[in-house]
């Protein structure tokens, strides 16, 4: 599962409307036979085009999707989300807007903007809902490299880059390939060479393929990280298939970029993989894989700089270290209340940790089922 690849049957390509005279939209590719040229069914990077396609769910359904995961979120000690959906507009946030007003979702939620969405910014309003509670963040665009070209281009990158930089918002660019996070830095040098910030705050989300050499330049720009260490647990064992030899050992490479001077926040990804922090610390501590194959063990990092990377360096690239991140008198009281101490335990007993207890704001919102 990655989100980027999509297999679907011959009922539901003739359902969307796909066939061999379907030509593939920009930025996607219909994967197709070679000889007759029928597409297989193999459809990569269209999003955009199937959820145009295919029925929302009704209320009923989203209704119960929220409960569920309100209970999944704050189980897992989760008080705080960043909704990173590309697809994010207007209408999704009101309609998030709708579900905090009525104390519906109960984590505190920070959304992103889809370029769509970042062109109407002026009709975000929360309303009376606290922006402790929900806001707006970022500008997120998608970069990339899967199609064997870089899609936006870098030119119109750069100008995307650029206004959502002048408008005052953070970029968050989707970036996994190294060209691609190589663009991504690019873009936003360009940005700050027409309007120099010091402290942007821009973002690479994922930068999953990484050398040394372009983590340097990642610090030197000023640009936050926000990656998914739980993806080496999930993925490893297809990595090892799927990745080149000689790019495995730059996957997910946290510690090059810590020593890099890189601030690094760390993410789920969800649903991509399950939301749990804690297995995102195992897999940044061990750097082992479902099967306990270990993947670049130079990058890994101790058990309190991952902790870290779910709290006080992950609130940073919100501009929140303010007010949460670290158990501090004036802060909120988001706590997690753990069976045992992540910093004490052999790397290999974190990801069987538990959560206890989960406050907000200093009140009980989860216990543990006993």
């Amino acid at each position: 599962q990655s989100r980027h690849a999509h297999v679907l049957n011959s009922l539901a390509l003739d359902h969307v409307g796909i066939s061999k005279y379907t030509p593939d939209p920009s930025g996607g590719l219909i994967d197709r036979s070679l000889n007759a040229g029928e597409p297989n069914g193999v459809l990569f990077e269209m999003n955009d085009f199937l959820s145009k396609r295919i029925p929302p769910l009704d209320e009923g359904e989203l209704n119960r999707g929220i409960r569920l995961i309100n209970q999944e979120l704050l189980s897992m000690g989760i008080t705080s989300i960043h909704d990173a959906s590309s697809h994010n507009d207007i209408k999704h946030w009101k309609a998030l807007s709708v579900l905090k007003e009525k104390n519906k979702f109960i984590p505190r939620a920070t959304m992103m903007l889809g370029l769509q969405g970042f062109k109407n910014l002026g009709k975000c309003d929360s309303g009376p809902i606290s922006k402790d509670q929900l806001r707006l963040s970022a500008v997120k665009l998608i970069l990339d490299a899967t199609t064997g070209q870089l899609h936006p281009p870098q030119s119109e990158l750069n100008q995307l880059v650029l206004d959502i930089h002048r408008s005052g918002l953070q970029v968050a660019i989707h970036a996994v390939e190294e060209l691609a996070v190589e663009s991504a830095c690019s873009a936003i040098e360009y940005a700050l060479g027409k309007l120099p910030k010091s402290d942007h705050r821009h973002r690479i989300e994922h930068c999953s393929i990484c050398s040394l050499s372009l983590a340097k330049r990642i610090a030197s720009l000023g640009i936050m990280v926000v990656t998914q260490p739980s993806f080496i647990y999930y993925n490893g064992d297809r990595y090892f298939k799927s990745v080149a030899d000689n790019e495995i050992q730059n996957l997910y490479p946290i510690n090059t970029l810590l020593k890099a001077g890189v601030s690094v926040a760390g993410s789920s990804d969800s649903p991509i993989v399950p939301p749990n922090p804690l297995m995102g610390i195992y897999a940044a501590v061990s750097r082992k894989t479902k099967t306990g194959k270990t993947i670049s063990a130079k990058e890994r990092i101790s058990p309190l700089i991952a902790l870290g990377l779910y709290t006080n360096n992950a609130v940073r690239a919100t501009f929140d270290e303010g007010i949460k991140g670290s158990i501090t008198p004036g802060k909120f009281a988001d706590l997690v209340l753990l069976n045992g101490d992540p910093t004490r335990l052999p790397a290999d007993e974190i990801k069987d940790l538990a959560v206890e207890m989960t406050f907000l704001d200093g009140k009980i919102v989860s216990i543990k089922e006993t």
